[in-house]
């Protein structure tokens, strides 16, 4: 089952990144999710890296409100899994201030950039690139 998921994956990839069918590719990631929920649950990595695919499938599709359901999904599997200061929470969270900026909805971004950089800022360090990425991206959202 695990090839299946991994094959899925590889042919979202190929439609939606190479190919720019994005439908398609979002169709294999479906499967993938439901293979993964099949065979780990719904805490598991697989699933939830899963759903940040398909998160940014819907976001360059345009779906913002689907794209931060499969986030905030993606999000509570990460939470669950690693804790609350963990680099995968902060990026989903990064990836979720993009879409809110993308929306008009500043100050939301700015407090999930501000989220983001302290937890890169306690794993990474101050002057880690993604610790000073998201302090600039907070600095921007005045």
């Amino acid at each position: 089952m695990q090839d299946v998921i991994d094959m899925c994956h590889h042919a979202g990839v190929f439609f939606g990144g190479v190919g720019g069918q994005y439908g398609q590719g979002l169709g294999m990631y479906k499967v993938a999710l439901d293979c993964a929920l099949a065979l780990h649950g719904p805490q598991h990595l697989d699933t939830a890296r899963t759903l940040i695919t398909m998160a940014i499938v819907y976001e360059t599709l345009g779906d913002y409100e689907k794209a931060l359901f499969h986030y905030r999904k993606a999000q509570e599997v990460f939470v669950a899994i690693h804790g609350h200061e963990h680099p995968e929470v902060a990026d989903t969270k990064y990836n979720m201030a993009i879409l809110h900026k993308k929306r008009g909805e500043s100050k939301v971004a700015k407090q999930l950039w501000l989220e983001c950089q302290a937890i890169y800022a306690k794993v990474f360090g101050a002057d880690h690139s993604k610790t000073a990425g998201a302090a600039q991206q907070a600095r921007d959202c005045a």
